[in-house]
């Protein structure tokens, strides 16, 4: 698993209430890290040059630019910096920030510089994931393996494999619907 998809496989393992190793089907056991970042991958979109918003703040008697914002077009999951994780921030010539000029505090999507930027054009390159589409992905897999499972009963205890085939269903339609739509760009080729 790359490095900076780790806070991102996180937050899917508790949305799909899953661990590393909860299930063996054969010879595979599920849920590893690596099959995790397989289906968020599967959700991924590169999005490039998104001007970041600057929040100019008055302190001592002058306007400051040290933090700006990563627009909501990039979303609210995206990959951490690191090694081939596809974010750069970039400045108005296209060249690339170096990460010890800022810090980056994911979660609230804003970026803080060390020293005033003065209002300086920043864009960020990011490759941001559907979370919620991953998760209905994973419950879905989840039903798929809970389908064979056969129901039983002993002794005043019942265990009834068609409840957990029906949880995982809900989850999943839960998730596809705050997935949100899925939009395509079509380019005309014939002329």
């Amino acid at each position: 698993m790359r490095g900076s998809m780790s806070p991102l496989v996180s937050k899917l393992r508790g949305l799909c209430a899953v661990g590393p190793s909860d299930y063996q089907i054969g010879s595979l056991t599920y849920w590893s890290d690596d099959q995790l970042e397989a289906i968020l991958d599967s959700t991924a979109h590169t999005r490039k040059g998104i001007r970041l918003l600057a929040l100019p703040a008055f302190t001592d008697g002058a306007w400051r630019t040290f933090d700006y914002v990563i627009p909501m077009e990039v979303g609210t999951d995206f990959e951490a910096p690191g090694a081939e994780s596809g974010f750069a921030l970039r400045d108005s010539g296209g060249g690339e920030v170096p990460p010890a000029a800022y810090t980056l505090n994911q979660p609230a999507r804003r970026v803080t510089f060390s020293t005033d930027q003065g209002g300086a054009t920043f864009t960020v390159d990011a490759r941001a994931y559907n979370l919620h589409l991953a998760a209905a992905m994973v419950w879905e897999q989840k039903a798929a393996h809970a389908a064979g499972a056969v129901s039983w009963g002993a002794d005043n205890h019942r265990v009834d494999a068609g409840q957990e085939y029906e949880h995982c269903l809900t989850m999943a339609r839960h998730y596809r619907r705050l997935a949100g739509l899925s939009v395509v760009e079509m380019v005309r080729v014939d002329g």
